[in-house]
């Protein structure tokens, strides 16, 4: 691999402006965001947390109810979070702590590259090639 790291959240980005990624989410939308705010906060609060958002805890309750964290250690789960609630933080205005809902979106990239993929693709194009037959 090229030094990706399976927490990079700036991949994870590059990954979901990809059409074919961005058309499979927006056919899931509404799913996605029903299940977003199943473990939200605070939902109605300013940009970019009009829906909410996940705190670590949300996030660890998540794993552990979709039995995510029989894929994924806890501390691999917090690392996520934190890397892309950094993201956040550092380009969209986030906040500490505050896990936004295209936050959560970087975050299921990660956690799909994770349980796919015991070593890090090295390319967003390498990570597509997971899924093709």
């Amino acid at each position: 691999a090229l030094g990706v790291s399976l927490y990079d959240a700036a991949w994870a980005k590059e990954i979901l402006a990809d059409p074919e990624v961005a058309a499979l989410l927006q056919r899931g939308h509404r799913g996605l965001e029903a299940l977003f705010r199943q473990y939200a906060s605070n939902s109605n609060s300013p940009e970019p947390y009009q829906r909410g958002h996940w705190t670590a805890r949300a996030m660890k309750r998540f794993a552990s109810d979709v039995d995510l964290v029989a894929e994924l250690s806890v501390p691999s789960l917090q690392r996520m979070f934190s890397e892309c609630v950094q993201h956040e933080v550092l380009n969209a205005d986030g906040l500490e702590g505050k896990m936004s809902y295209s936050c959560f979106r970087m975050a299921l990239v990660l956690i799909a590259l994770r349980i796919s993929s015991p070593a890090p693709a090295a390319s967003p194009a390498a990570a597509r090639s997971l899924s093709t037959p």
